[in-house]
């Protein structure tokens, strides 16, 4: 699949995740330090509170330990917090990574927060958002239950909402609708797009 076109997100979300789990892991590795080159450029809010997420291994998510640890460069006051994801009603919470955080696997078979202190999402400057895709518009494709798009509407307006991938955006994501939260940026081995 080429990134000329439109298309469904289902037809991304299994493209993408066939072609991340194709990557090497030299690939790999050699794609995240250009990416992480690349967030030098960003222009990162200061502030106390950065929600980040744990990498599905098996999937082959671009590691997020490696950028979170490149943000402490820039700012070396943040707390990171974690989502805790409900599948009964899709909803999420923050969880800050603190002392006070008790970890369990999901299950999606990712660390999750089990107990410890929430925090409001309007406390946010900086949120790093997981995805399989992403279009020229900064929409993108997640994992089809709507967590994200649902917690960013929480969210003050002008949060920071950055993603990564592996691959640059297709033109046009066609089944977009008004639940769709874009991203501000993505960062891609080989250039940031802005949205």
């Amino acid at each position: 699949m080429a990134g000329m076109g439109s298309f469904s997100k289902a037809s991304l979300r299994k493209e993408y995740l066939e072609r991340r789990r194709s990557l090497e892991l030299q690939q790999v590795q050699s794609m995240q330090a250009m990416m992480v080159q690349h967030m030098e450029q960003l222009p990162w809010p200061s502030g106390r509170w950065v929600m980040s997420y744990k990498s599905i291994g098996k999937n082959h998510e671009p590691s997020m330990h490696l950028f979170e640890q490149a943000l402490l460069h820039f700012h070396k006051h943040i707390t990171f917090c974690y989502p805790r994801t409900e599948l009964s009603d899709c909803s999420m919470e923050a969880y800050a990574d603190d002392d006070d955080i008790v970890w369990e696997v999901s299950s999606f078979g990712v660390d999750e927060p089990a107990a410890g202190n929430i925090i409001d999402p309007a406390s946010f400057q900086i949120i790093l958002v997981p995805m399989l895709a992403f279009d020229k518009h900064g929409y993108r494709v997640g994992y089809g239950k709507g967590f994200y798009d649902r917690y960013l509407k929480r969210c003050q307006p002008d949060v920071m909402k950055v993603g990564f991938s592996f691959f640059p955006p297709v033109d046009h994501i066609e089944d977009i609708n008004a639940n769709d939260v874009p991203l501000n940026y993505c960062i891609t081995p080989h250039q940031i797009y802005a949205f």
